[in-house]
């Protein structure tokens, strides 16, 4: 197998734009039975067992916890106060538009959904999934569990590539449903090496599609018209990771737009506080005693 990927890994090696040789490769390499499916398997594998525990509790759950990674890893159902029962549909990388998709979808089968917890920090409202290379991610959401995308804002995704990779997918033996606390975030590197480069990306992010904030406009009206409380919060990250923020946007307050929102619909915003370096798995994603902190900070509001 090995073999095979270097073969077509050197075919390929002329052409000169980066993601349209990685496309290429990825399909030459499922043509050839050599396609490493992990990340698609494993992407699968965590929402498949959130989704299912949503389908199994819908009738109990009261409290919906959404966001991406840092709300994944970061926000803790068992935490909340006795009565109360949450649950985490938190997905990684999700953007605005995913999360808005999922609050949708996971509204139409809880019926008694009274709290939403929203984690949204500056780069949520920027780079949407179903608009770059990783639209698959929503593809998997769309065809394995129902969730609806508009496809149609990323003409060049090519959906019959990653169907029949999808297509494959089946939830696998000894991957088990846990609402506890998503473990995959304690694999996280806590390395500063790379911090730099992690901020440079979300901040590129946020000045690229800063404009889709607008959808947290959408996400709050929906909620005052189901009647559901919401609450958000920034997502905390590691004093290194503040510090070199702090620099690229020269005092700027990069979560101005989400606190016009708030405002605006009269909406708790948390900026959360007294975390410490040791409370972190990496520089932004919370460990489990952050996401016990957190947790307990949001409930506390609820």
């Amino acid at each position: 197998m090995g073999l095979k990927k270097e073969i077509i890994k050197a075919g390929l090696c002329w052409i000169p734009n980066k993601e349209k040789r990685r496309f290429l490769r990825k399909k030459w390499e499922l043509k050839w039975h050599c396609l490493d499916i992990e990340p698609y398997a494993g992407y699968f594998d965590s929402v498949w067992h959130k989704h299912r525990g949503l389908l199994e509790d819908a009738d109990k759950i009261d409290t919906l916890l959404l966001g991406d990674s840092h709300a994944q890893f970061g926000l803790v159902p068992f935490a909340f106060p006795e009565g109360m029962f949450a649950h985490n549909y938190a997905f990684n990388a999700n953007s605005l538009y995913e999360t808005f998709e999922s609050l949708k979808f996971a509204a139409s089968k809880c019926k008694n959904l009274k709290n939403v917890v929203l984690l949204c920090s500056f780069y949520n409202g920027g780079f949407s999934l179903i608009r770059g290379g990783d639209a698959w991610h929503c593809r998997i959401l769309e065809k394995k569990i129902g969730m609806k995308f508009d496809f149609g804002l990323n003409p060049a995704f090519d959906s019959a590539f990653y169907d029949e990779i999808i297509n494959g997918l089946s939830p696998r033996a000894g991957k088990v449903y846990c609402q506890g606390y998503d473990f995959v975030g304690l694999h996280v590197s806590p390395s500063t090496q790379k911090t730099r480069e992690r901020v440079e990306h979300h901040f590129r992010i946020y000045r690229k599609y800063k404009n889709q904030l607008s959808l947290l406009d959408d996400i709050i009206s929906f909620c005052e018209q189901k009647g559901i409380k919401i609450v958000l919060a920034n997502s905390p990250v590691r004093s290194d990771y503040a510090a070199v923020l702090n620099e690229l946007s020269q005092g700027e307050d990069t979560l101005s737009d989400i606190r016009q929102a708030a405002g605006k619909h009269g909406v708790a915003l948390l900026d959360p506080t007294g975390f410490a370096d040791d409370d972190f798995s990496d520089s932004d994603h919370l460990n489990f005693n952050g996401a016990l902190k957190l947790t307990r900070q949001l409930a506390a509001l609820l």
